[in-house]
């Protein structure tokens, strides 16, 4: 540290002042001012004589400090760092009206904090709580606060020193403090934005972050310091998303450094591999990546990085060559099962490429052994079966392809692929309903994916040859029949029902119309009866008031929502009433509808027969809801699915219930397992279970009688039959569905509890709800009972019976 001038020696000067001492010898004032011409000339000896002397003649306080002070900051200059300490403090505690106190404070602020770096600390602690710490701490605040010469380095400094010791927030404070000086040398200016925009980085301030070290770069330093603060742009533009300026900020900052093989140069190298590939710049990607894999001081993390890049970016430029090797050195080095599964999963598709199947499959089966993530297992199932699929080893990729549908519905995009994956399958091996099936899938479950518009295609292609074949199949029966004619012999007979059962079930997947606008049209009523009628309220009101609340209340009331469903309703309206939350009435109609959303949600339960074989399924209910017609439907849409599927009809005590099943089990393609009417419901489920065991039956559904006016009877006759049916197969039934009629309204509600007191519903189907203005009832029956629905019916196809989904239900509610 250098605290005097550098100006040329002042010869006139001190000879005048030794004249003077030669006549009065013994005047200190005479001698200072010698000294201090001395030291400005750097005549440190004959500077030291001059000051030594004043001190001697022990003049008044002030010159004595004086003359102290400039031996202390001789000896700063001459390093002798405890000598000028001793002497500072001397002076500050014998003179405290010295004038240049200020200074001396600064003086001695930089003494202890010198010391303090240069001593050897047993431990961190000892240096925290070092008294040179302390010292120079406090003297810093001194010289600001008394008015240092060198208050804004001062403020710089004791900024600098308490973010040294983690003391970030103080430190920030004092160091804009004197970012607003401008007595600042350069040097110092650099320095303190530099540490200035560190702090606010580390705060995760990025806007102030790169306001300082912007500012840096304009007060100027050397290409290393500047390539240090470039890099440190680059890490905020990074943090900030903006990827374009990081790599700027990254590319200077590498520029600046050279060919340095540092630390912070292979960060910016990794960091740009990784933002080029990002970017789909893949020459540069793996041209930086090939650099920093050059550098010496790799970690096991940083090779990890860059030999992703390596293996990725060599496989998007088609360098296959390339990107083998390097995805073989990643698999290596990593150790997470999951990681080395995604690698082998990588690998796999690389060696497709290179037509090298069998690699590729030995890559795939060996990243099962690896994989934890059931969708990770599920894409390496896709990979073998799509392989076995393109080879035509239809029975190897039936199996891989089943079971990467397990978890695919993890992403639904590799679900939407897996099931075309399925669909082609199935179509090679000639099982068309479940080709349809599949293809099917993607049109219901995964409309926005990439896959729909090859599976809507595929399912039209399949008609057309499907009508194509039954046009052929008349022809043929037209011929067999003449020509039976002509012998006089009874013609051969030629079925087209299959392909007509087809051609049906691909009509119902592609209705252009969309159950949702059925949906839309079937809750017209409830829409009128409800919405319509909250919309008209709304329109007349300027303000939500008391009236108008108990207005809806009514509406709600009357709508079947149910007492306790519209008390929950309004009351939630009212508290967000008070709180202000609702001030206009056009806000009103959205907050039902969002209220209405949030008692529905958690109510969907698709029911999964996938969870046992044979799945059995008991249907209960009040004579009338539709239960038969629902297990038809059930029936039909199982058959459709691919399923085996049987019917047992378990009403015995209603002869037209046992016709009625008879005629969707024919047209569904179903066996119905029936005894004579008025015989043991019991005793039909027991041959059902039965059945379905020893005829690999995969979905078994059983209707039960509903005459709810001998409750006692039924429910007694109910709980025999779950006997019955846990007896022959434990665990069943796995579902208990009751089917409610929606036009019922309240008293439906009331039916179910009967039911579930009784014999315990698992979920509900409300069907009707095309042909009541009360479809409120689904509000009030998910917000009474905490059962799910599983089913709504809005028609009388097979296809206006579909799994219920709220946020669907509650759009074409609200909508009309």
């Amino acid at each position: 540290m250098s605290l005097f001038g550098r100006g040329k020696q002042q010869s006139r000067d001190q000879k005048f002042l030794l004249k003077a001492i030669s006549k009065t010898p013994n005047d200190p004032k005479l001698h200072v001012e010698l000294g201090w011409l001395y030291a400005e000339s750097r005549q440190y000896h004959d500077a030291q004589q001059a000051f030594s002397r004043a001190v001697e003649l022990r003049a008044d306080a002030h010159t004595t400090a004086d003359a102290t002070y400039g031996l202390a900051l001789i000896h700063i200059e001459q390093k002798a760092f405890e000598q000028a300490r001793e002497e500072l403090r001397t002076l500050i505690r014998d003179c405290p009206t010295f004038p240049k106190r200020a200074e001396a404070h600064f003086a001695l602020a930089e003494v202890n904090e010198h010391l303090w770096r240069q001593t050897s600390w047993k431990n961190e602690q000892e240096r925290l709580d070092s008294e040179y710490l302390q010292r120079a701490l406090d003297h810093y605040q001194q010289a600001v606060e008394r008015g240092s010469e060198q208050h804004a380095t001062a403020e710089f400094l004791w900024g600098n020193l308490l973010c040294e010791i983690s003391r970030q927030d103080e430190a920030l404070s004092h160091l804009k403090i004197a970012s607003q000086h401008i007595a600042l040398d350069q040097k110092e200016a650099f320095e303190l934005h530099v540490l200035l925009g560190t702090l606010y980085q580390q705060k995760q301030d990025f806007v102030n972050a790169k306001v300082a070290f912007e500012t840096a770069l304009k007060k100027g330093a050397k290409p290393a310091f500047v390539a240090d603060v470039q890099y440190r742009l680059g890490q905020i533009a990074q943090a900030q998303n903006d990827d374009d300026q990081a790599v700027t900020r990254y590319e200077k900052a590498l520029a600046a450094h050279g060919e340095t093989q540092s630390d912070v140069a292979l960060d910016m190298l990794v960091n740009l591999s990784e933002l080029r590939f990002r970017h789909h710049w893949q020459k540069e990607a793996v041209e930086y990546a090939e650099r920093a894999l050059q550098f010496p001081q790799l970690t096991e993390a940083i090779r990890q990085r860059i030999l992703k890049i390596l293996a990725q970016g060599y496989a998007a430029l088609k360098a296959f060559d390339k990107a083998i090797p390097y995805e073989d050195q990643y698999f290596d080095t990593v150790h997470d099962h999951d990681a080395k599964a995604e690698s082998l999963l990588r690998l796999g598709n690389l060696y497709e490429e290179q037509k090298q199947e069998k690699e590729a499959v030995d890559a795939y089966r060996k990243g099962l052994k690896f994989s934890k993530r059931t969708l990770l297992a599920s894409k390496l199932n896709a990979a073998i079966g799509r392989i076995y699929l393109n080879e035509d080893r239809l029975n190897q990729a039936i199996n891989s392809i089943k079971d990467a549908l397990e978890h695919a519905e993890e992403d639904p995009t590799h679900a939407a692929f897996v099931y075309r994956l399925l669909g082609e399958c199935h179509a090679k091996r000639k099982e068309m309903e479940r080709s349809v099936e599949a293809y099917g899938t993607i049109l219901a479950k995964y409309k926005d994916s990439q896959e729909e518009q090859f599976a809507r295609q595929e399912l039209k292609t399949l008609r057309k040859n499907v009508k194509k074949e039954i046009q052929e199949l008349e022809r043929q029966q037209a011929a067999q029949q003449q020509a039976a004619q002509d012998e006089k012999r009874p013609p051969k007979p030629i079925s087209t029902e299959e392909q007509e059962r087809l051609v049906e079930l691909i009509d119902q997947i592609l209705d252009e119309k969309g159950f949702f606008e059925r949906l839309k049209e079937g809750l017209l009523k409830t829409h009128l009866g409800l919405v319509s009628k909250i919309e008209q309220l709304l329109a007349s009101r300027a303000n939500v008031d008391e009236e108008l609340i108990e207005n809806l209340e009514e509406i709600l009331i009357l709508s079947d929502m149910g007492v306790a469903t519209t008390q929950r309703i309004i009351e939630s309206l009212r508290e967000r009433v008070s709180k202000k939350e609702l001030k206009d009435t056009n806000q009103v109609k959205f907050y039902l509808k969002r209220e209405v959303q949030a008692i529905l949600e958690g109510r969907e339960k698709p029911i999964d027969v996938e969870r046992a074989k044979p799945f059995v399924m008991l249907v209960i209910g009040v004579n009338g809801t539709g239960k038969t017609t629902t297990i038809g439907k059930l029936a039909s849409k199982f058959k459709a699915q691919g399923k085996n599927v049987l019917i047992a009809a378990g009403d015995t005590f209603r002869a037209a219930a046992i016709e009625q099943l008879e005629i969707w089990g024919e047209r569904a393609g179903c066996d119905v397992i029936k005894h004579s009417s008025g015989s043991d419901p019991s005793a039909v489920l027991f041959d059902a279970v039965k059945a379905a065991k020893s005829r690999n039956v995969d979905v078994l559904i059983a209707d039960t009688a509903g005459r709810l006016h001998t409750k006692h009877n039924l429910m007694e006759e109910l709980r025999k039959m779950v006997r019955i049916v846990s007896r022959e197969m434990p665990g069943a039934p796995h579902e208990i569905l009751m089917v409610i009629d929606a036009t019922t309204g309240q008293n439906a509600i009331q039916q179910a509890q009967i039911f579930n007191e009784g014999i315990g519903i698992t979920s509900f189907a409300l069907t009707k709800l095309d042909g009541t203005a009360k479809g409120g009832i689904i509000v009030g029956i998910s917000n009474e009972m905490n059962i799910p629905i599983s089913y709504i019916g809005i028609g009388e196809k097979i296809e206006d019976l579909r799994e219920f989904n709220a946020k669907e239900f509650v759009e074409a509610l609200f909508e009309g």
